[in-house]
């Protein structure tokens, strides 16, 4: 296992951090904190040259689009991207084999195990399911950053059993469903700031699988018709802004 910094590791999670933010409802608070985020991202160093300049050209192309975007219009189309229509569903259970063996219920058990194994908890007034992207990025983010508390305090089986974690998370979850995801963004919008979120989200996991040395297995397509998707249809105004509560940076 690649032995990075703990630099590093905090440098990346507020990359998936910030990402995981740009796919809850835009409202104009939101918008606000988002583009703070973005600003603030520095570009990790342990990535290979190519992912660096990648990362750095889509990151300035996505802070200028959210900076020009006008909320009504954002909350018009996530409404009708990822929610009413849900033309672009934000969920792993959406895309490719989602109805293979494995089957959607045995997928989203699989997930919030990960979830539970690592303290992460989904707030109860959230009307987000475990497989989605939002709350998938978070969660990779919160592995990143026990990664480097691991790391700080010497711990060396928690320390292993997190880049296992993010490894096998990364291999079978995140890193095989949001090629397919972001080729459906880009099929159903001409929004910038969806667009340049979407780049930045397809660089950001090229890079993380080459540095964990992984191949995922990726999911090519939207399942048409998806009536399951159709849970997820709850007005995001409330909550969908509010991260979810972990208890402490150890690994439980």
């Amino acid at each position: 296992m690649i032995n990075l910094t703990i630099t590093h590791q905090l440098q990346r999670a507020a990359w998936f951090r910030a990402i995981a933010q740009g796919f809850i409802y835009p409202h104009a608070q939101h918008l606000i904190a988002l583009q703070t985020s973005l600003a603030e991202l520095q570009i990790p160093q342990c990535y290979p040259i190519k992912y660096q300049r990648l990362l750095k050209q889509s990151l300035h192309k996505t802070v200028q689009a959210w900076k020009n975007a006008h909320p009504s219009h954002l909350e018009g189309e996530y409404l009708h991207l990822f929610l009413t229509k849900a033309s672009c569903p934000l969920h792993e259970t959406a895309y490719g084999d989602g109805r293979s063996s494995l089957g959607r219920s045995t997928t989203l058990a699989d997930i919030s195990g990960f979830y539970t194994a690592f303290g992460f908890k989904i707030t109860e007034d959230s009307p987000n399911l475990p497989d989605h992207l939002g709350t998938e990025l978070e969660f990779y983010s919160l592995l990143l950053i026990k990664l480097a508390y691991a790391q700080q305090q010497h711990w060396g089986e928690p320390k292993r059993i997190t880049q296992r974690a993010l490894s096998t998370f990364l291999n079978e979850h995140l890193g095989c469903w949001t090629l397919a995801f972001i080729r459906t963004l880009r099929e159903q919008t001409a929004t910038p700031a969806w667009l340049s979120l979407g780049e930045v989200l397809d660089v950001l996991i090229r890079a993380e699988c080459h540095l964990l040395k992984i191949q995922p297995m990726k999911l090519t397509s939207l399942i048409r018709n998806d009536e399951m998707q159709a849970e997820e249809l709850i007005c995001p105004h409330a909550s969908q802004s509010k991260p979810k509560s972990v208890q402490n940076p150890i690994i439980q």
